[in-house]
């Protein structure tokens, strides 16, 4: 597949026009893949582009361009004996991801007329690999588990950076992190399942997450839904603000970054209740809790790595102003929706909502 955008008007240099406007700018973005999907082996490769002038926006979706990207994956499906007592079915899957940034960028210039910071077309942004697998129990019980890294790569966006303004990269310290979970009978009225993640950091960094699901099919009419997410993060270097600083050494600005530790609590209600075929009701509860503490703050010593430095000579900073980036955050959403179909294409709704 191929796609493509024009991101600015056709320049028209016309000297009849007061304001003559701009050229016009293409953007360009791509995706290919090969694979096989039939037996017991299966796998594929894939490669995608997206250029810096790409204006993904034009086709209805948000993602971030200028990326080069290439990947693949294999999995091997296991499929037992009929003898077999303990389960039905298996599969083991091995996945890799490595992406570029397609484009360079440059800092300011210093005072011998040099960029003071730079980087190339192709410059590794992030490169992982993921092992998972899942079994199924004679019972119809599913169980799935994986572990996965990613090797040190580089950020464009912890600086807060613009395309017209960009900031200086930042290095993504090695990352591990692994899952399991479990989900009972999916053919019987109530089901349930529980996800448990965690992660760590060479920073130092690390979080887990833990995730309750329910979901009771009361009638043939009538179902009801719940999920709870608990998690945690121990952030180790988290972006705080940007500080005009002519004495850094980092294009006049200071890169200030801190320890942050987060917490947030998510639950989600959900029922659908049909009366008539013509008649139904959609239920929506979300009650959400976030608190984040900033502390220990730093700042960035190089551009494009993970060294920081105390804070020193900053203006507009002291020490304890990061606390002013501290978060506690709740809310309640609720959502109603009644549906009526009043007569053959001709559907009335009804829809109440709260925050």
């Amino acid at each position: 597949s191929f796609i493509g955008s024009i991101v600015d008007k056709v320049g028209d240099t016309r000297s009849d026009m007061i304001q003559p406007e701009p050229p016009q700018i293409y953007g360009t973005g791509g995706f290919f893949e090969v694979q096989r999907l039939g037996g017991l082996v299966q796998g594929g490769l894939y490669g995608k582009w997206e250029t810096d002038k790409l204006d993904i926006n034009d086709f209805g979706y948000l993602e971030a361009p200028d990326e080069i990207a290439a990947g693949g994956w294999t999995q091997y499906e296991w499929i037992p004996k009929p003898d077999n007592s303990l389960f039905r079915k298996g599969d083991i899957e091995l996945s890799f991801r490595d992406s570029w940034f397609y484009s360079g960028a440059q800092g300011p210039r210093g005072t011998d007329g040099k960029p003071i910071w730079e980087y190339d077309t192709g410059h590794i942004q992030s490169s992982e690999v993921n092992l998972e697998t899942s079994l199924m129990s004679k019972a119809y019980w599913d169980m799935w588990g994986g572990i996965g890294g990613q090797a040190e790569g580089s950020s464009k966006y912890e600086t807060r950076g613009t395309p017209e303004n960009p900031g200086p990269l930042v290095t993504e310290p090695v990352h591990v992190w692994m899952w399991a979970g479990v989900q009972s009978d999916y053919r019987r009225p109530l089901k349930l399942s529980v996800n448990f993640s965690r992660w760590f950091s060479e920073a130092e960094g690390q979080g887990y997450e833990l995730t309750l699901t329910g979901r009771w099919n009361a009638t043939k009419t009538q179902s009801y839904t719940a999920n709870l997410k608990y998690d945690v993060d121990f952030n180790s270097e988290t972006h705080l603000n940007n500080y005009f600083n002519p004495e850094s050494p980092i294009g006049r600005k200071s890169y200030l970054f801190a320890k942050l530790h987060r917490e947030t609590l998510n639950l989600v209600l959900r029922g659908n209740l049909l009366f008539t075929r013509d008649l139904s009701l959609q239920l929506y509860f979300q009650p959400y809790m976030t608190t984040g503490d900033y502390h220990t703050p730093v700042e960035l010593a190089n551009p494009d790595s993970y060294d920081f430095q105390p804070i020193e000579g900053v203006p507009d900073f002291e020490y304890g102003d990061e606390n002013n980036s501290d978060f506690r955050y709740a809310s309640v959403n609720t959502n109603v929706v009644l549906r009526y179909e009043y007569n053959a294409g001709n559907t009335f709704y009804f829809v109440w909502k709260q925050a």
